[in-house]
């Protein structure tokens, strides 16, 4: 994209440049005519009761009435000082008295789209912000089409757009407000809510056998606990624990520690531990089922998207390795049984020779784009693989 191309030069170094080189070329692009002063108002007079302001861009379909109105700044102007400055706050005022919907504010590089209309304080007003230096190009011709196009200013879809994608992202700040009172309440239901089952569920999958609901119950009433407030700093972090005092500080009746023998990345122990090298760090497992299991649950919460990626590839005849439920992975009783629940509600199968366990390793490795084999990728042996 030129644009792009000219913001890396610094191209546009001040706020006539960003009109005429940036926004006017991409309301071209979207169909408005840049040429028609009814349709795109440069230095839009704004008349009060006792006075007149000048808007610096204003999009009008009919009668001149403005649609949205845009406040331009220098492409070094930082927007996130938005509501801090006179200047920023005329912009609202503005819109309230030309009665438009839209207000944007924008140096060329970051766009942020207001609904004018709704309550709230400025942040609460904003319904997207866009950068169009960093974000993919589809993503910002779509935004930019959804709330500037001709074609939606005109119908009033863009102000319907900005009203409903505000409401979106307003519920989704209030649902991420309450997940700590939601995750409060799940812990105190006690064994017998639904953290608690859940929980059982997934150890029974782990260990192929159920847990007491005692235990159960302490671990939940530790979770808890770890909780208080009273567990964290005034700033909200935890409190770290104190260290142990080493022997050479003089507690003659501290036997040291004898140090951990060098491990080899990938050696198995002698007792069917598993040491393994992922993406730089070393790990060790108690069995290869666990080494599995904890390296599919690394890069699927290193990547969101890791595990719809994958699936296809893990897909065979008669089973499938990764899948959305129990039921999808196989037909088989004993298969379904030692499945584990992966990030973001995927199922992995366990019940696999070793070798087919490396298979499917090196086949998740390609897929997260990590060498196997080498310490930063993954480096691991199984017994018998």
């Amino acid at each position: 994209m030129q644009i792009r191309d000219g913001i890396a030069r610094n191209a546009y170094p001040n706020e006539t440049a960003v009109r005429t080189q940036i926004v006017q070329r991409i309301l071209h692009e979207l169909g408005w005519n840049v040429f028609d002063p009814d349709k795109v108002c440069n230095e839009y007079t704004l008349k009060l009761k006792t006075t007149s302001r000048r808007i610096d861009l204003a999009l009008c379909v009919k009668n001149r009435n403005p649609r949205c109105i845009i406040e331009l700044k220098s492409t070094d102007y930082d927007l996130k000082a938005i509501g801090r400055s006179d200047g920023d706050r005329q912009l609202f005022e503005y819109a309230f008295h030309a009665g438009a919907p839209l207000a944007l504010l924008t140096n060329g590089v970051n766009w942020r789209f207001y609904s004018t209309f709704s309550a709230g304080t400025y942040a609460e007003r904003l319904v997207r912000t866009l950068d169009i230096e960093t974000e993919p190009p589809d993503a910002v011709a779509a935004a930019l089409d959804r709330y500037l196009s001709y074609a939606n200013t005109e119908s009033g879809k863009a102000a319907d757009y900005a009203r409903v994608d505000l409401d979106k992202r307003l519920d989704r700040h209030k649902a991420k407000e309450a997940i700590p009172r939601a995750w409060t309440g799940l812990v105190e239901d006690g064994p017998d809510g639904r953290l608690a089952a859940l929980l059982i569920d997934a150890t029974s999958s782990l260990a192929e056998s159920a847990p007491a609901k005692q235990d159960v119950a302490d671990f939940l009433r530790r979770l808890k606990s770890e909780d208080r407030p009273s567990s964290r700093t005034s700033k909200g972090t935890r409190t770290p624990p104190p260290k142990r005092p080493s022997p050479a500080m003089g507690k003659a009746d501290e036997t040291p520690r004898k140090p951990a023998p060098p491990s080899i990345a990938g050696a198995t122990g002698a007792e069917g531990g598993v040491r393994y090298h992922l993406l730089g760090e070393e790990r060790g497992a108690k069995n290869a089922k666990d080494a599995y299991i904890a390296v599919f649950t690394t890069l699927a919460k290193r990547d969101r998207e890791f595990l719809i990626r994958l699936a296809p590839k893990l897909r065979g005849r008669k089973n499938r390795r990764v899948a959305r439920t129990k039921q999808e992975l196989s037909s088989a009783e004993v298969m379904v049984n030692s499945a584990v629940l992966l990030p973001d509600d995927w199922w992995l199968l366990t019940h696999l020779s070793n070798k087919d366990k490396i298979q499917a390793l090196r086949i998740a490795c390609e897929v997260a784009g990590i060498p196997f084999g080498e310490r930063n990728g993954l480096q691991i042996v199984l017994p018998n693989a």
